[in-house]
């Protein structure tokens, strides 16, 4: 699976998207994790569960199954459990990837001997 986003990737957020309707499956947002509340994190909106045996969950209402694109990396609901919407803080609305920064000092002209 392709990452949808990258380490230095630049997004757009909408910090209102969820005041009058609730996230959707499949949708990017930006949230407060519970166990680092001084840190925000930009992870898929899912429901259900991967893993090697089927596990029955039942998401109560107001809170959310969040996935991160990276299966074997992320930390999302797996690990740090259920998310309240009070903690989803906003919806990623589009990203940019920068790409390759050219270094002009890298490429110096020879100035002799070969």
């Amino acid at each position: 699976m392709v990452p949808t986003l990258a380490m230095g990737d630049i997004v757009a957020v909408d910090f209102q998207a969820y005041a009058s309707t609730p996230p959707k499956r499949g949708d990017i947002v930006v949230l407060t994790s519970p166990d680092q509340p001084s840190s925000d994190f930009i992870i898929c909106a899912a429901s259900g569960r991967a893993t090697t045996e089927p596990q029955p969950l039942v998401i109560p209402d107001g809170q959310y199954f969040v996935m991160g694109d990276n299966r074997n990396r992320s930390r999302d609901s797996r690990f740090i459990g259920l998310i309240r919407l009070a903690s989803i803080k906003g919806k990623v609305l589009s990203h940019i990837s920068p790409g390759p920064t050219t270094d002009i000092y890298s490429k110096r002209p020879n100035l002799g001997g070969g």
